[in-house]
């Protein structure tokens, strides 16, 4: 078949496929003229002539429409772009006298033309991956130039001009040469597997990266030079976080099939993979502090106590919390600092160039990125968005029904808004994050770009970390990937991969499953009866879940120092308590609790409180704020007796640590006790299921500024691989123990990292730098 041929038979199948969409349309518009919504039409004639001419102006006219109007879009989340077709439909009302729409119809009626359009596009291009890339990019000026392809290969010619790269077609034939010998070591793609293999005509060329594409599909493709003529000399990065995925989890969801990209590039050996262990703290806000900042020094857990800041409660999430956070940690040498993005992060990595970054969304004006063009350049586009929101609000109910018909265990009540928090960490953000890395991609000015995945972590929390819908979360989140990748044949550079993920999951059914009683409703038991306590034992609400789930507010309600009623009579207990105690074993095993309390049902404010307990997963944090520094060992055994041994000899806690006066930090547990500071056991380890480099941690995290007077670390049963967190929660991380220790780093096979165990956020941060400096 000659190339007129080819082309003449692509323009026929776009033709018919844009006839199609268009009838589409024409009958939904013609339909919502009969509901009543503030619509109105004499005959189809008239509903026919809107859409043409709406089609019509959307084509020539709305890539410049949305850089004008693109501020008023992104505020609006999108909205805009329905109020803005809707007032394009209603400026046609004043010229066709047969035509009049008003109220809920300017914003119902463009939704409805986005949603048919959204079907009947995907429908018609299942499985044709270009397509999407032209639906993202096809607003992009571009030029093509035929010399791109020489000898069936894309050519990328740079030029250098003060440390500054450009395209010159005519200029640097030495950059030409060594160019055209880059084309050695090539690797054969088997066509069975090849993802870009989809066309089956008679000629095929290949690019750089040894991909395949047909005469037709070349001439489709973004031809990798803008009209500024510029490229950068060495290749970017995208590294893609998968929030709270295991290297174990990410191996079974391989196994599967569920992640047939990541596959891919293990069996075609262009990365390989890395577990590495996380801090005690294995939960989001530590663990992108290290790798993005490089230092989660003092980040205890999710939420902590500041007592010498009148014991106000910080939360890595919170609106104006997280900025204070990355004021702390940061040195202004993030890992983004130079030429950065940061897309859907807890923290910035030191970059100005963010997009939904918890660190910076206290300022509504960094919540506006000229990136966002590459969302709302299609009309359409965030109907879309919201049909495949909807969807998964469908999957979600489905699930829910499937899991009680089912009685899948353990499973915890979810309730109405998490439909819309599940549907929004799981479509919306990741839509928003592949199509703006994409932007990034395109536009090839970010040096690095990091972006967090946040679908699976949301769902496994609440469904568990091996769920169906929690594998399907992953299936999404690799054909994200597989776009990110593929978009290298579209921008002006080329970018590398690595995916990794800031920690794991561990499952299990609860604690208050386990024990009918919580964190706060044990503490209350061992301590006296008329103590005040207030607990945040609420769902882990990573990231952009707070969004909806809380009101922007100014920080946490102050928690103020009441004076106890009893508190002076500790005080002079407190000055006689000698720095010498007794053995401490002795005291944990032999200690009887004198009784079972029934805990008060009486809701107890921050500011009324005496003890506050705070849960990380299946990490528990106890404060009794009635003292300004975090007591002792000595001191909470003199005050409290029961406390200490009435926490360790519950079976539901793993190990307790708290700071001796005379030994140092101690990791106690049901039948033993760990000097961590002397290296020295007694009795049974109570550390010994969580780890060689236990110690470690523990000895670390004593250290920090805001550790709780006691820290309590859940149970953790080796045999089944489940730990009870303090939380609601199926799935679960904060702590120690299991998979949620363990996630991973998949990095290009030409990168150099050792052998040795990975340890820590902070060496993740290191690693990347390492390799990003020799890019």
């Amino acid at each position: 078949m000659t190339n007129l041929s080819n082309k003449i038979l692509a323009n026929l199948k776009f033709f018919i496929k844009i006839l199609i969409v268009w009838i589409g349309e024409i009958i939904v518009f013609y339909l919502l003229a009969d509901i009543g919504i503030g619509l109105t039409i004499d005959s189809l004639i008239t509903a026919i002539l809107v859409i043409i001419i709406l089609e019509t102006i959307n084509s020539i006219f709305w890539p410049a429409l949305t850089k004008i109007f693109l501020p008023f879009l992104v505020y609006t989340i999108g909205i805009g772009s329905l109020l803005l077709n809707g007032g394009i439909i209603w400026v046609m009302s004043l010229f066709i006298p047969t035509l009049r729409i008003e109220g809920y119809a300017l914003i119902i009626v463009p939704l409805g033309i986005a949603v048919v359009h959204t079907i009947l596009t995907t429908l018609l291009t299942l499985g044709n991956e270009e397509e999407y890339y032209n639906f993202i990019i096809k607003r992009k000026k571009i030029r093509y130039n035929d010399n791109y392809f020489k000898n069936g290969e894309v050519d990328y010619i740079k030029n250098y001009d003060n440390n500054e790269d450009s395209y010159n077609n005519e200029d640097n034939e030495d950059n030409k040469k060594n160019n055209k010998n880059n084309k050695n070591n090539k690797n054969n793609e088997n066509n069975e597997n090849n993802e870009y293999n989809e066309y089956n005509n008679d000629k095929t060329y290949k690019s750089k990266d040894n991909r395949e594409y047909s005469n037709e599909s070349r001439n489709n493709i973004v031809k990798n030079i803008n009209k500024d003529n510029s490229i950068k000399s060495f290749p970017g990065i995208v590294i893609i976080e998968i929030d709270g995925l295991a290297k174990e989890i990410l191996e079974e969801a391989i196994q599967k099939g569920q992640m047939p990209t990541l596959a891919k590039w293990l069996k075609e050996k262009t990365h390989e993979i890395k577990e590495w262990e996380t801090d005690l703290s294995s939960q989001t806000g530590s663990s992108q502090a290290g790798i993005l900042h490089g230092n989660n020094k003092d980040i205890v857990a999710f939420r902590w106590v500041e007592k010498e800041n009148n014991n106000k409660i910080m939360v890595s999430t919170g609106l104006l919390d997280a900025p204070k956070i990355e004021k702390r940690i940061s040195n202004g040498k993030g890992l983004l600092h130079k030429n950065g993005s940061s897309r859907s992060n807890l923290f910035s990595g030191d970059t100005e160039n963010v997009l939904f970054t918890y660190s910076k969304m206290h300022d509504i004006r960094k919540f506006y990125n000229k990136t966002w063009y590459f969302v709302y350049s299609n009309p359409s586009n965030f109907g879309r968005i919201l049909l495949l929101c909807g969807a998964d609000i469908v999957k979600e109910i489905i699930s829910q029904i499937n899991h009680k018909v089912k009685n899948i265990q353990p499973r915890i009540r979810k309730n109405f808004i998490y439909l819309f928090v599940r549907a929004c960490a799981n479509v919306y953000i990741r839509e928003i994050n592949t199509q703006t890395i994409i932007g990034d991609m395109i536009k090839g000015e970010a040096d690095t770009i990091y972006s967090t995945y946040l679908g699976y972590d949301e769902i496994a929390h609440h469904s568990g970390i091996r769920d169906r819908d929690s594998f399907n979360a992953l299936k999404g989140i690799d054909r994200q990937i597989k776009r990110i990748y593929g978009a290298n044949n579209y921008s002006k550079r080329q970018y590398n991969i690595v995916v990794q993920s800031d920690h794991g999951q561990s499952n299990g059914s609860t604690f208050k499953q386990r024990y009918d009683l919580s964190l706060k409703d044990l503490v209350h038991n061992l301590l006296p009866e008329d103590m005040k306590i207030y607990d945040e034992l609420s769902s882990n609400e990573d990231h952009f879940s707070q969004v909806i789930t809380l009101p922007i507010k100014d920080v946490k309600n102050l928690v103020k120092n009441k004076t106890y009623t009893a508190k002076n009579k500790y005080d002079e207990i407190s000055t006689k308590i000698k720095s010498k105690g007794d053995n401490v074993l002795e005291y944990i095993s032999n200690y009887k609790i004198s009784k079972t309390k029934t805990a008060k049902k009486s809701k107890i404010g921050q500011k009324d409180a005496e003890v506050i307990v705070l849960a990380s997963g299946n990490l528990g944090l106890i404060y009794l704020t009635q003292w300004a520094t975090r007591l002792n060992y000595e001191t909470i055994k003199e005050l409290f007796p029961e406390l200490i041994p009435g926490l360790v000899q519950h079976e539901g806690i793993g190990f307790i640590l708290v700071n001796s006066s005379e030994h140092g930090a101690l990791a106690i547990g049901e039948k033993g006790v760990y000097y961590l500071d002397e290296n020295k056991i007694e009795g049974k380890n109570p550390l010994e299921a969580f780890g060689p480099n236990a110690r470690k941690h523990l000895l670390r995290t004593n250290k920090f500024e805001y550790v709780p007077d006691i820290l309590v670390n859940s149970m953790y049963d080796k045999h089944n691989d489940e730990v009870a967190a303090f939380e609601e929660l199926v799935g679960s991380h904060g702590g120690l123990g299991g998979t949620q220790n363990k996630p991973f780093i998949m990095y290009p096979s030409d990168w150099k990292i050792n052998d040795e165990k990975i340890v820590g956020a902070e060496n993740i941060h290191r690693i990347l730098k390492e390799n990003l400096n020799k890019q």
